[in-house]
């Protein structure tokens, strides 16, 4: 087991906080409770608009009273800018990313520890997660959803991000040399730093096959708060950006990324036609088109299927309503 001194900590947790008190201090207590305690905590109050949010922070931090733990305060400038600083003011050879609502069991740390004397080359170490609502009610776990992988796997990673981003552990120079968070995406900032530190061929994904995770998914999730639209034009700008990269030449063929970029674009096409916004419901269809005439054909016949089920299950139960009558 690598360990260093309190002073010299092996991981900084990264803690960005906005209007959370909700969940703040269970989040933070679940960090506390580690059987691995060689580590720092930063975090960062992101300009929250409630001020007794920050109040409440300010004297949960004073409750707890842990030397370990560095507390910022500064304007409202989103998560990954948010991130970025926390980074930039942290000590550990790793960083450890927490969203403000989740939770880690005890002996997450301790194991991806231990992963990184495994393999000299990993660079992103993830756990297994299960998902919870607010009201702490379990759903699958996402491996039971989402196929995980590991090793050098830039492109199934493209396909498909299979990584919870309170899991993972990231070497600090890997997130360096791929440059940090990029500030101009709201949602799939975390996919995309991912991908970026897989674009290096030397560095590898481990996975560690444990429930070490808990996310929680509610109303006030940075995801659920963001348009449906720009999420998934950020999806599409990514995807397109490796796509139609001369270097990644290859991949202009892979049938998952052709299928994945139809379906964002033809899902784009429906939220604008239901906005009644035809000229970007034509822009979207289009891209579609251009990227596989096949699949935005599937896309439309599948479409229409589904409408036609539902049609015929509303008028059976209709018809059932009027036989009760």
């Amino acid at each position: 087991m690598k360990q260093t001194d309190y002073n010299n900590p092996l991981i900084s947790v990264i803690i960005p906080y906005y209007n959370g008190e909700k969940y703040i201090k269970d989040t933070l207590h679940s960090v506390l409770a580690q059987t691995y305690q060689y580590f720092e905590i930063i975090i960062i109050d992101d300009g929250s608009s409630n001020e007794s949010s920050s109040i409440y922070l300010h004297n949960l931090l004073l409750e707890v009273n842990d030397p370990r733990i560095k507390y910022f305060k500064k304007k409202n400038e989103g998560l990954s800018k948010t991130r970025n600083f926390g980074i930039t003011q942290s000590q550990g050879e790793w960083i450890a990313l927490l969203d403000q609502d989740d939770l880690w069991s005890p002996n997450k740390l301790f194991e991806q520890v231990n992963a990184t004397l495994e393999n000299v080359n990993v660079a992103i170490i993830y756990t297994d997660a299960i998902y919870i609502d607010e009201h702490t009610h379990s759903s699958n776990k996402l491996s039971s959803k989402i196929q995980p992988h590991h090793g050098k796997c830039f492109i199934e990673l493209l396909e498909n991000n299979f990584i919870t981003c309170s899991s993972v552990m990231i070497k600090k120079s890997c997130i360096k040399e791929a440059g940090f968070f990029n500030h101009k995406y709201k949602y799939a900032e975390e996919w995309d730093l991912f991908l970026r530190i897989m674009e290096n061929s030397k560095n590898e994904i481990y996975y560690i096959n444990e429930l070490l995770t808990t996310y929680r998914f509610h109303n006030l999730n940075s995801s659920n708060t963001f348009p449906r639209i720009e999420r998934i034009t950020e999806i599409i700008d990514i995807i397109s950006r490796y796509m139609f990269d001369k270097q990644y030449v290859f991949l202009k063929e892979n049938k998952i990324l052709k299928k994945n970029l139809v379906n964002a674009f033809y899902t784009c096409s429906k939220i604008a036609l239901y906005e009644y916004k035809l000229k970007k419901m034509s822009f979207f269809i289009l891209k579609a088109i251009k990227t596989s005439p096949i699949f935005t054909l599937f896309s439309i016949i599948n479409d229409i299927a589904f409408k036609f089920k539902n049609l015929n299950i509303l008028k059976k139960d209709q018809n059932t309503s009027l036989v009760y009558r």
